[in-house]
């Protein structure tokens, strides 16, 4: 699988809800980090995220993706994540994502460039379900 290739089978995975796959993707040492809050997050803690929205999120969809190779070795992903949340709240997160792989083609650092009110629908319902 060249790495484009790999890019859509993440954002696949997660469309199907299938995490273990998504994992299997990720390389040791695997790290994503948002813009919005410059955080770094283990495989574990993206992970426990990646749960939590799919979660609250009965429809997941990666629509308008346009993915294409950029330097460093790296591909740049622009998409739009578009469903509704358990609170029936419609979600459309626009994403920028900068894409590092390891020498076997695994990703290894996901820079994610996304607008925190967007990501606020996803929080709240996630809040909801907690407090349930």
């Amino acid at each position: 699988m060249n790495k484009l290739q790999t890019v859509h089978a993440f954002m696949d995975a997660i469309t199907e809800r299938d995490l273990d796959r998504y994992r299997k993707l990720c390389a040791p040492g695997y790290v994503l980090w948002h813009s919005y809050n410059q955080v770094e997050m283990d495989i574990e803690r993206s992970m426990a995220a990646l749960e939590m929205m799919v979660d609250v999120m009965p429809e997941i969809e990666y629509v308008d993706r346009d993915i294409f190779e950029a330097p460093r070795d790296s591909v740049i992903a622009q998409y739009i994540c578009r469903g509704s949340t358990i609170l029936g709240e419609p979600v459309a997160l626009h994403v920028m994502l900068r894409i590092f792989f390891d020498d076997a083609g695994l990703l290894l650092r996901i820079e994610e460039y996304v607008d925190s009110a967007e990501c606020m629908v996803i929080r709240r319902a996630g809040e909801k379900r907690t407090a349930a």
